[in-house]
């Protein structure tokens, strides 16, 4: 773990080699830059938090390859861009913070395959379009956070069947139709 200090630069492409790691912490730190490709290469990586840095550009299509991923922590950065269709492939991912970045785009529809997913925290971006009718898929879910964003259309009836869902916030968006 590397969290809490004053490392500074990009990550370097490299950490695509190490393939045996299982958790990468660097958050609140001064790390620039994109996120390499190659960091869907890390495939145990099961806790990956980058945090309250100054990471820029896109999330790489390739964490998608990150099939043990649990928890993916970006927010608070500087990341744009759509959210990678294969989002959809982190089937052991429960905890997905996404936050305070400039994400653009529409939330894709494979999202709705996170069946593990518990926390999903979009707030304060910049997407767009309509919520996708697959999110009712997400069973686990009990914290869904897309409040300040671009967000347009209605509410689809399957959110009425996340039984365990606890906290949804989706103000300040530009959400309507009926309930």
């Amino acid at each position: 773990w590397l969290y809490s200090n004053k490392l500074s630069g990009s990550l370097p492409s490299g950490i695509g080699q190490l393939k045996q790691l299982e958790i990468l912490q660097l958050h609140a730190n001064q790390i620039s830059g994109p996120l390499p490709s190659t960091i869907g290469n890390l495939s145990v990586l099961r806790d990956l938090r980058l945090y309250s840095n100054k990471l820029r550009g896109s999330i790489p299509s390739g964490i998608g390859q990150l099939k043990q991923l649990e928890i993916l922590y970006l927010h608070a950065n500087q990341l744009s861009g759509p959210l990678p269709s294969t989002i959809g492939n982190l089937s052991a991912l429960t905890d997905m913070r996404l936050f305070l970045n400039r994400l653009s785009g529409s939330i894709p529809s494979g999202i709705g395959q996170l069946k593990k997913l518990e926390y999903l925290i979009l707030d304060t971006n910049q997407l767009s379009g309509s919520l996708p009718s697959t999110i009712g898929n997400l069973s686990a879910l009990t914290d869904m956070r897309l409040f300040l964003n671009r967000l347009s259309g209605s509410i689809p009836s399957g959110i009425g069947q996340l039984k365990q869902l606890e906290i949804l916030q989706l103000h300040a968006n530009q959400i309507s139709g009926p309930l």
